[in-house]
This record gives C-alpha cells, structure tokens and sequence, in this order.
C-alpha cells in the first residue's frame, strides 16, 4: 500500500494544479471560485487509506465558529445556475446548438431544484449545530464535514456512491470519529459541495458556450466581407487578439473558428493560416485546439452527469439506515440486544440524550456510550430479574439516567425544571390554582365594582368556576409541557411480527342482536385480521345475548348457529385465527331482566379470569382450548364500530414490550406504579363518518392530545386499546360492588396505569346528529358520576367492605 508521504503528494488537485497545504489535499470553496473542486481519481481501497491520512492532518477544534459563507454562496449558486439554465434555454429555443453538458441541466433541472429545497430545510438543522471546525489549512473556518465532503466529491469526479461514502467514513472514524451531528450533516455537505461544483462548471460551459457563440457570427462576419477586401483584411487582423493567449482550459472560441475555417474556399485561406500563425506561436495548433476543447465538453459532460446522478442517489438513499451503520455510537449500544430490536424513533431519542451529555460535558460521545453499557453488563450480575436495568434505555431515558449524570458530572440546566420534574402534581395543582384565581379575578372584580350584592357574586363566582377552572387546567398543562418536553414512549419494531411469548387476542365485545347485526361483526373481524395479519395475532368475539324476560329467547339458537358458522368458514379461509366466546345471561334484579353479567365490564373481566384457567365463569360456548388460552399475554379490545388500522396491533405490541413500558405491580398500593399496564392509542373519527351530516362535518374536529397526559406520562383509558391480562388482573383483584358502575374505563386505568400512545390512531364512528351526541355525553357522565366515591380516602371491593383507596392524587383528580 502506498505510504501516506507518497499518498498526500497524490492528493493535490488536477485542474487547479495545488499544492497539498498542511498535508491535505482540500480545497477551499473561499479559494479559486472559478476552479472545479476536483482531483485525483481514488479506488475504494486508496480512498480509505487517504480517509486515514486525512484524519490524522485535519486540525480540528470543538466551540469555534463556523464561517457564516456557506448558505449566502448557496443561494448565490442557485442563482447563477438558474442563469444558466435560461440562458441555455433560450439558446435551444433558437435553434442554437448547445454543450451536452447544457443538455443534461435543462432536462435535469427539477433534480437541481430539489436539492435546493431540501438544503433550506435542513441547512438550519445540522450547520447552525456546534460542529467541529478546521483550524489550519485551505478550510479554515469550515465545518470538518464540509472538508470532507469536498474530499469526497473531488476524489471521485462527483460520482458518489453508499460503498465509498461508507468506507470513506469509516476508515476516517478509525483516527477520529466523528460526533453524530457531523453524520447527519454530511448528506447537506455534500449537496452543498455538489452544487458548488456545478456552479463552477457552468460558470466555464456558459461562458465557453458565448464564445463558440461570438466565434459563430464573427465567421459569419467573415464569410460575409469576402467581396469587400478591405473589411476582409481588417477582420482578419483581429483573429490573434480574439483568440487571445488561449490555455487548455480557454480554447472555445479557438476552436470553433478552427471548425468554421476549416474545408472552406481558398478566399478563406489567408483567414486560416493567421489562426495556425498565431498558434504556432503560442506552440499549438488548430487540430490541438478542437481536440481540447472536444476533451474539455467531453469532461464537462461527465462531471454533469455525475454529479445529477450523485443528487439521485443522495435523494433516494434511506439517510437512517446508512447513518446507523456507519455510527461509532451505534456500534456500542447494539451490544444491547434490544437495542437493535427498536424503532428507529427511539434509538434516536437515546442518541439524542448522549449528544446532549457530550455537548455539555466535552466527553466524547463514544465514552459515555460505553459507560451506559458498562452499566447494562454489571446489571445483568446484580440484578439478572429486573429487565429494565438490564436495558440501555434505562440509562438514557429512564431513572437510571441519574447515575450517567452522575458519573459524567452533568448538571441539567434550570433549577425549576428539575424541581417540576420532581414535584409534578405539587407543581401542576398549584399552577392550575393561581391561573384559576387570576382568570376569574376579573368578573368578580367587575361584579364588585358594579355595587353587586355578596349572593349575587357568590352566584357569579359559582358558575364562572367550571370555564375558568377549565381554562386555568389547559393553560397549566400548556405551560408544563413546554417545560418537561413530553416524549413518545420507546417501541420495539418487531420487524420478524410478533413474538410467540407476546401472543394477542383481538376481540370485539358486543351483543347478538339480530342476525344482520351478527354479519357486520364477521365482516369487521375479517377486516382486522386482513389489515394486521401476523402468526401470533388472534381474533375473536366477546358476545352476549341481548337483554330479555327469560334466560333463553327463540332466536339464540339461530343467532348462535349463524355466529359460530361465520367463525368457521373464517378459520377455514384464513386457518384457525378467529374465535367466538358466547356467555349465558343472567338474573339482575336491579335490571329486573336476564342479561350478561355486568354488560362490557363484565365480559372483559370474566374473559381475563377464562385466559387464566377459571373456569367458574359464564361463558357457554368456547372454541379455545384451555391450553392455547393460557398462553395470550396481551388482549386489545375494539369497539364494533371501530377501525384497526393495519400495522396498529403490532406497534401496540411492540410498545409494551419495551423493557421500560413493561407493568411492574406494587403489591402494597394495588395497582402498577411503573411500567404500564394498558395502552391508549389516540381515537379520530372515519372519513365517512365525519362528512355524513353538516354537524359531524363541523364538531368531528381533531383536538389533539391531552397535554396533562403527556406532562405525567399517564393517560386516560377510553376502553379501547392493548392490556396486560396478568397487571390487568392484578390492579382489579378487589373488583367493585356488583350494578355499581356503568363506566368502568376510566377506573380501571387508573388502577392499571394507562399509556397515551398518540402514534397509533384507532377510527371510530362519530354521531350523526346533535341528539345522538348528547346522549353519549349524558351516558359517559352518569358513568363518572357512578366512580365519583373513588376521590375518597376508602372504597368498597367487591364484596361490599371498605378498603384502603391508594390511589394517587393526579388520578383522584382525573
């Protein structure tokens, strides 16, 4: 291989013939605008040893200043090359002949344009980052990515490609890697550089174009005067000063007198022999001439052309992947296995959160990713039962992140923050309470200026508290979240699909009504499975008979029949996937009826008991084996109005079976205090559904997520969603009196622990009318009305004695 004495002495520019300036071969943008950055052709094997060597020359400094040229010199590139771009136009539209390299911008434009648009977006996002700058050298002042970039493109005639780009960085991560804000700004550096040639190249084929041009009618002028002998003589005493002392690079006009000379009529030959004269004497020749300048439009053809496919592929490379291969980072987290088994959103919030730490701390960003490892290793000694700790994760976005502050001296920035973060409901109740005084201060204020009497402002005050206790809660929740930066919760990717140890059920609680009823279920089950098909998704329905006066109706059996077919025939198409669990009625005498017991609650309640082997419940009819049961771990319930979009079923698995969402189970409080025992996906409304009727059109608005969910990483249960059966029945072991409660989501979750996770949308059916609405809201109010006694201190279980309630004060709230 060759010695990096002999490499560096390969690496100076052909074109621009530089000196290599403290052994680097990197031309300065700022220097020789006009120069193409351009040098030595380097194979993948001589491109990394000089990646190595580069590494060792380049003097950089972490905290210095960037120059501030790099965007001002883009936009003034992009005006200069949609110059071009006019000028070679117009050309065209005359009928004007025009350099193949013209040819490839104006039928390539577009491409060009989205460079552009692309480096605007994101230009802001990565180079106004602290980045390492050169301090020495042709690039002083640049970003070092940017001098690698220019490396990059000049070594490889601006052909890029993912083989060389990857070898290149990697081989120069083996002397210096780089911080992972320099990787994600390569992709903009090299556009930056891309553009920058083809700015430089145009700048040389426009202005060549206008010489061939000029040369053009100037022969013209010639041909024209030959019967005027005197014009003819003075014309041709004016070709050596037009062809000027011409170089390699400045034959344009030369040689397109050459071409128009040439096989002429013998009147013309005075003309000729003054251009070979004068070339001669500048120890060259008309043939020399055309031959260059042929060679010259044959480069600038393939540099073109080059560099519009290096944008393409920039453009169509997926820029997440590859920068995860070549990150140093990376390639020491994924020595946890987890951490390769998540999505890229998470794996990026870790990154994230070490980037932060190294900026603050000036500790390389490798150092603190080992240490996070190290960690992980010596948790798997002392610790081996408890997965989260087991986890990198743990360490960078979970409680375990103190012990990285810690070891690395890192002091998060603001006091109150910390003190927030600390202090949640202290602080949330008691921001909530002075916006609540404030914002009604002025009525009462304006009640009292007024001369009204103490009733009439205790009536005031009275039935201004619902609005501004609402106004005070959402203005609190707003101001807390720009403070404590909500996240979205780590998932798993599960590219493989589900796991066998996380196996699901898919069910639809609901009631067997009539036959049309019973066929609109089928229908909807196929639909979910078709959308969210995976070997360890099940789907199945929750049903009852409807309410009557006997324990059995005529039409059960056919109802029943008709279900269990449509069940079969489902198994039979798609193999067994699909399951009916059927429950008896029973007495309820507040209902005075025979009916399902406890209705939803009910079903969920004895289906969690039926999934662990009890078989003391109602149901009559299960074409589960008891075996197969026992071995879901996770049920998501639907509404039978409501659409699973596909893929949904399998993030919400692969959200729950992320080490750090897992439900760990306080026994002392009765309900799981870490971890999560139920996932609330984010509920929207269908398409068709919201454009039925002009009062779905106008009220079926997206309003968002609850901030006060995302400030306390705890949401609300809606009753649809994914649940641990296990935590599931664990939070809910003293149950509730019998007939006691109608709305049991919002309970349930508070004892479970509910996760918003707003990634994931489930569509259900907004109402009709403003009467159907209003009596939804009334049946969710008698149901909140019903779990009102849980703000208590004590509560009643199931058997009617009172117990301890435990729970905490932001669910008491809720």
């Amino acid at each position: 291989m060759t010695s990096p004495v002999c490499l560096l002495q390969h690496c100076g520019y052909a074109h621009a013939q530089n000196k290599i300036k403290g052994g680097v071969a990197v031309k300065s943008s700022a220097q020789n605008l006009d120069t193409p950055i351009q040098g030595e052709i380097f194979s993948i094997e001589h491109l990394e040893e000089y990646a190595r060597v580069l590494a060792t020359e380049l003097k950089v400094a972490n905290g210095a200043k960037a120059n501030r040229t790099l965007l001002p010199r883009m936009r003034d590139n992009g005006k200069k090359l949609l110059a071009a771009y006019r000028e070679l136009t117009e050309s065209l539209q005359k009928k004007e002949s025009i350099p193949p390299a013209g040819e490839w911008l104006i039928d390539n434009f577009h491409i060009i344009e989205d460079q552009f648009r692309k480096i605007k977006k994101e230009f802001p996002l990565v180079f106004d980052k602290e980045l390492p700058v050169i301090v020495s050298g042709d690039q002083k002042w640049n970003p070092r990515i940017y001098g690698i970039a220019c490396a990059l493109v000049a070594h490889s005639d601006n052909h890029l490609e993912q083989i060389s780009i990857r070898k290149f960085t990697l081989a120069f991560q083996k002397v210096s890697p780089f911080r992972m804000t320099e990787l994600w700004a390569l992709p903009i550096a090299l556009r930056l550089v891309l553009i920058e040639n083809l700015r430089r190249i145009f700048t040389r084929v426009v202005s060549d174009h206008q010489k061939r041009n000029f040369a053009n009618q100037f022969a013209d002028e010639l041909f024209d005067s030959l019967n005027k002998p005197e014009k003819f003589s003075v014309l041709i005493a004016k070709i050596p000063s037009l062809c000027g002392n011409v170089s390699e690079t400045s034959y344009a006009f030369t040689a397109q007198m050459a071409k128009r000379l040439r096989d002429q009529e013998p009147e013309l030959f005075p003309a000729l022999d003054c251009l070979e004269k004068h070339l001669a004497g500048l120890h060259s020749s008309s043939e020399r001439a055309v031959n260059l300048s042929h060679q010259l439009q044959a480069s600038h053809q393939l540099s073109v052309a080059n560099i519009i496919t290096s944008m393409r592929f920039l453009s169509g490379l997926d820029w997440r992947f590859f920068f995860e291969s070549v990150n140093i980072v990376d390639h020491v987290l994924k020595e946890d296995p987890i951490y390769q088994e998540m999505d890229f959103q998470t794996r990026d919030r870790y990154r994230k959160v070490i980037e932060k730490i190294s900026r603050r701390t000036h500790i390389s960003e490798i150092e603190i990713s080992k240490t996070a490892i190290q960690f992980v290793n010596e948790a798997r000694v002392t610790s081996p039962l408890d997965p989260r700790l087991s986890h990198v994760g743990y360490y960078l976005i979970g409680q375990g992140i103190k012990k990285i502050q810690k070891q690395f001296a890192f002091n998060a920035k603001g006091k109150f923050i910390v003190f927030a973060k600390a202090h949640l409901e202290l602080i949330y109740f008691g921001l909530s309470a002075v916006l609540l005084i404030a914002v009604s201060a002025a009525p009462i204020y304006y009640s009292v200026v007024c001369g009204a009497s103490l009733l009439w402002i205790f009536a005031i005050a009275l039935i201004m508290l619902v609005p501004c206790s609402e106004f005070a809660q959402k203005l609190a929740s707003l101001l807390l979240s720009r403070v404590i930066s909500p996240q979205k919760l780590p998932k798993l990717e599960l590219l493989s699909g589900v796991p066998s140890q996380a196996r699901t059920m898919v069910v639809i609680p609901c009631v067997f009504i009539d036959p049309k009823t019973i066929e609109a279920l089928l229908e909807k089950l196929e639909v979910h499975y078709l959308g969210n098909s995976d070997p360890e998704l099940f789907f199945a329905l929750l049903a009852d008979f409807r309410d009557g006066a006997f324990q059995s109706l005529p039409e059960d059996d056919f109802n029943f029949t008709l279900a269990r077919e449509g069940i079969a025939k489902l198994n039979k198409k798609y193999s067994e996937r699909f399951y009916l669990f059927l429950r008896n009625r029973s007495w309820n005498p507040q209902e005075n009826a025979w009916m399902g017991w406890e209705k939803k609650r009910g079903k969920i309640q004895e289906f969690n008991r039926l999934l662990r082997q009890d078989q003391t419940t109602s149901f009559m009819n299960v074409t589960a084996s008891t075996p197969f049961l026992s071995t879901i771990k996770y049920v998501i319930v639907l509404d039978a109005a409501t659409e699973l979009p596909r893929g949904a079923a399998r993030k919400l698995v692969g959200t729950i079976l992320h080490p750090l969402n897992q439900p760990r189970f306080d026994q002392k409080l009765g309900r799981v205090t870490e971890g999560y025992g139920v996932l609330q996906p984010k509920t929207g409304t269908t398409l068709e559904s919201s454009n039925q009727t002009i009062f779905s059109r106008l009220f079926s608005i997206d309003i968002g997520a609850d901030l006060s969910e995302a400030i306390f990483y705890e949401g609300n249960s809606a009753g649809q969603g994914l649940y641990d059966v296990d935590a599931f029945l664990l939070s809910l072991t003293h149950g509730v009196p019998k007939n006691s409660i109608l709305s049991h989501d919002l309970f349930e979750g508070l004892y479970a622990r509910v996760a918003s996770v707003t990634d994931v949308v489930f569509l259900g059916v907004f109402p009709a009318s403003c009467q159907t609405f209003f009596m939804r809201q009334h049946r969710w109010a008698r149901g909140d009305w019903q779990i009102a006694a849980w703000i208590l201190p004590w509560r009643r279980d199931s058997s009617g004695q009172k117990i301890r309630n435990r729970l905490s004060a932001i669910s008491k709230w809720k």
